[in-house]
């Protein structure tokens, strides 16, 4: 019985061997390339989402520089605002434009800038277009064909959707500035900006430190509704 037990053994020993020998089953081998295939799609998303929180991150700090910029930038040519006139065919009108959606004057405070033929007093305008914010600059004196003259434009992008601007009278708080009849700049401008995403407005009121030219007579009541 022993020896007949011990044949058996011996006869079925190599057959184990060789089902030991044929390594993973075609499902063991499956499952193993669907864990392979989960994991590598786990690592892809996590690099994908890393990605974009880094990329709304940069757009984020951007977009907060443009608008300390925009802000900084026109506090300080409103501040430094000019009344500067202009001789048209014998009469001298102050150059500025106050519209709801754009503002022209005037400024003293800027430098030489490239591309210009010199720097010092500048006219410039701000108006929100599709593209964002858009800033346009000329040098004063004008010339004469001031549609063609040389200027240099700033295009901030569309973080600022739009500008509204206000203007402060004798009379209070109103949407367009007309110098022809006031003959006098605003005594300050307000400036609502609105911005995109989930940005709440801002509106900041800026002084005009010179509202009419101190070699001309001072009108009387201006900003009158």
């Amino acid at each position: 019985m022993g020896l007949l037990s011990s044949r058996l053994i011996s006869a079925q020993s190599p057959g184990t061997s060789m089902r030991d020998e044929r390594g993973f089953t075609l499902i063991e081998t499956i499952l193993a390339l669907s864990i392979l295939v989960v994991m590598i799609g786990l690592v892809l998303s996590s690099v994908r989402l890393g990605q974009h929180s880094w990329q709304k991150g940069e757009e984020a700090i951007e977009d907060a520089e443009t608008r300390r910029f925009v802000i900084k930038r026109l506090s300080t040519d409103v501040a430094s605002m000019y009344p500067y006139r202009e001789n048209n065919n014998g009469q001298e009108n102050y150059i500025f434009k106050g519209e709801e959606n754009e503002l022209a004057f005037v400024t003293s405070h800027h430098s030489a800038a490239a591309g210009l033929p010199w720097g010092g007093t500048m006219l410039v305008n701000y108006r929100a277009g599709d593209n964002g914010l858009r800033i346009e600059e000329k040098t004063v004196p004008l010339a004469v064909d001031s549609v063609n003259q040389a200027k240099r434009v700033i295009e901030l992008g569309p973080s600022i959707k739009s500008l509204r601007f206000s203007y402060l009278g004798d009379g209070g708080w109103l949407d367009k500035w007309d110098i022809g009849a006031n003959k006098v700049l605003p005594r300050a401008v307000r400036v609502e900006f609105i911005f995109t995403e989930h940005i709440m407005p801002l509106s900041i009121t800026m002084p005009v430190g010179v509202t009419y030219d101190p070699r001309a007579a001072k009108p009387s009541a201006p900003g009158g509704a």
